[in-house]
């Protein structure tokens, strides 16, 4: 079976999908939070009770209109293979079983409490108060679905929203279990001690989890592109030593013969796959490519690449499945756009296929 190298940079379905989780996220913080102040009865001039629960009615609404779009762009991008029946269905999903399993639940509570508010006068207010109580259940495990399955979870920005939203959650928790006190003092005790190994627990999680090296691959996330054994050095087609000064005149086509590698995943869960050999051209000049990004059941999403072709240098502009193109630029200044076709096998560190290259002016 031929391998994939994968896909190049995530599309603007990519960063609308992680943005319309975040501020899903956010909206249903600020829903969980308005819920808890509401059943405090909180009230001052400037802040009435009708205002507080127009707000938690409308945060609710955007919340159900954004998790929709989340989903849907998650599907619709490809980045990671998921169907819609993933998005339905819990620990299906072939990328993150668990996490973005996680985010199923999340999802299905969601619904149900949708169909539960439109059928809220025939199935009565105590099944309907039941299920508006279960849905707060949405909160923890979007949070968690969040930490596991989102490439980003690591970076400043996603770890200031998800610790806001979880102080956020907090104080109010925190207010609404001192309001009262200490009338049912051993439930409330027991709700708080739950509360703070929750959070212990989600710390933890993260610390050993996404944040620690290799999440990728234990999240479930599959290299199938290249699992390989050895870094060889390339192997020649000639008898002439591989140079990597050698000038190269275009128009060319060649045939390529070397190894492929792939690294472990660092902290971030990305790879990066290596290609070296040398090529069937006078001087036999060495081709190096370097690809870094996200592993996925259809190889590896590109997030930065380098490439190397005798005195030229460049990056990636275009990587589907085992075809590359690159644009390069010589020591001379003279531009190159390459296409590589690549034959790869799973576990097999060798790697062979053709080159061809035009002079281009930019």
């Amino acid at each position: 079976m031929t391998g994939l190298l994968g896909a190049t940079s995530p599309s603007p379905l990519w960063y609308l999908t992680r943005g319309s989780g975040l501020v899903a996220l956010l909206l249903l913080t600020g829903t969980v939070v308005l819920g808890i102040l509401g059943s405090l009865r909180f009230s001052t001039p400037a802040w009435p009770r009708f205002v507080q629960q127009g707000l938690h009615r409308n945060l609710s609404l955007l919340t159900v209109i954004l998790v929709p779009i989340h989903v849907i762009t998650s599907v619709a991008d490809g980045f990671v293979p998921l169907t819609i029946f993933d998005a339905f269905v819990p620990f299906n999903a072939k990328y993150r079983p668990i996490w973005v399993g996680l985010g199923a639940i999340a999802f299905d509570l969601l619904i149900a409490l949708v169909i539960t508010s439109l059928l809220r006068h025939k199935i009565g207010q105590p099944s309907w108060r039941f299920v508006h109580w279960l849905a707060y259940l949405c909160w923890p495990i979007a949070l968690i679905h969040g930490i596991g399955t989102g490439s980003d979870a690591t970076d400043a920005l996603v770890v200031l929203i998800d610790g806001i939203c979880v102080v956020a959650v907090l104080i109010s928790l925190g207010w609404r279990l001192y309001s009262g006190w200490p009338r049912n003092a051993a439930l409330r005790t027991t709700a708080a001690l739950g509360a703070v190994v929750a959070t212990l627990g989600i710390v933890i999680f993260s610390v050993v989890g996404p944040f620690s090296p290799n999440w990728a691959k234990r999240a479930g996330s599959k290299v199938n592109a290249v699992v390989v054994s050895s870094n060889k050095s390339p192997t020649s087609t000639t008898t002439t030593s591989p140079s990597n000064s050698t000038l190269i005149s275009t128009p060319f086509s060649a045939n390529f013969t070397g190894t492929v590698s792939t690294s472990q995943q660092n902290s971030q869960g990305y790879v990066t796959v290596s290609i070296k050999g040398s090529l069937s051209l006078a001087g036999s000049p060495i081709l190096s490519l370097s690809i870094t990004g996200i592993p996925s059941e259809s190889g590896v999403e590109m997030v930065s690449s380098s490439v190397t072709l005798g005195s030229y240098k460049g990056i990636i502009t275009n990587l589907s499945g085992t075809q590359v193109i690159a644009k390069l630029t010589g020591s001379n200044g003279n531009k190159i756009q390459m296409t590589s076709n690549f034959q790869l096998q799973q576990n097999s560190s060798q790697a062979s296929g053709t080159v061809s290259g035009v002079s281009v002016s930019r």
